[in-house]
């Protein structure tokens, strides 16, 4: 039983793209459905990094010290209003 799911343009000209390349590499056609069938077996198959390119990594405790360690201060007083005055110029 055929199913229809919804994919943006633009994965849909990567789906071409690659049915394409296959196409010329392998001198075989595979028709769009097939290709998401061996995607997805190919993603069952190698779920840890599937994972790693799915989930999304928070930043440890020790990498904010880190980070927060590299400013310093210049002995000047701002307010966010100054600091968007002077990156974005100021308001009329």
């Amino acid at each position: 039983m055929a199913t229809s799911v919804k994919i943006r343009e633009s994965t849909k000209i990567d789906l071409e793209r690659l049915q394409a390349e296959i196409l010329l590499e392998t001198n075989k056609k595979y028709s769009q459905q097939d290709l998401l069938d061996i995607l997805i077996k190919f993603g069952q198959d190698n779920l840890n990094d599937l994972m790693e390119r799915t989930t999304t990594k928070s930043i440890s405790d020790d990498d904010i010290n880190d980070i927060e360690s590299l400013s310093s201060s210049w002995g000047v007083e701002t307010s966010p209003d100054m600091i968007d005055d002077i990156i974005y110029g100021e308001r009329k």
